[in-house]
């Protein structure tokens, strides 16, 4: 498994097929941000997993991190791009985390 977090943002990977990826992603759901798929890499790559997991603390309305799990499916070139607004509110995108995958047939 091949772990990223935004200090990856950008990032060019080549993988085989089967391959799984997680992407960590800080997040706090409760100010209405999140991390929403711009581009969801399909059909190269398949998400297997979308979920939140809490951070440390347990005030409340703290944040933790998005965790998404892909899996490369299929040969070919695959564009992943995620932005980090308001799903009300598309114009609110603070940040944006991007990844070209290149899946190589087994």
């Amino acid at each position: 498994m091949i772990e990223l977090k935004i200090q990856d943002n950008g990032r060019r990977l080549t993988l085989p097929v089967e391959q799984t990826i997680r992407i960590m992603l800080a997040e706090n759901p409760t100010t209405g941000y999140r991390w929403q798929f711009l581009e969801n890499g399909a059909p190269v790559l398949r998400l297997t997993r979308d979920s939140f997991q809490r951070g440390s603390s347990s005030a409340v309305g703290a944040g933790g991190n998005r965790i998404l799990e892909f899996v490369a499916d299929a040969a070919g070139t695959a564009s992943l791009r995620l932005g980090y607004a308001r799903a009300s509110d598309p114009a609110s995108q603070k940040n944006e985390f991007a990844l070209t995958v290149q899946v190589s047939a087994p």
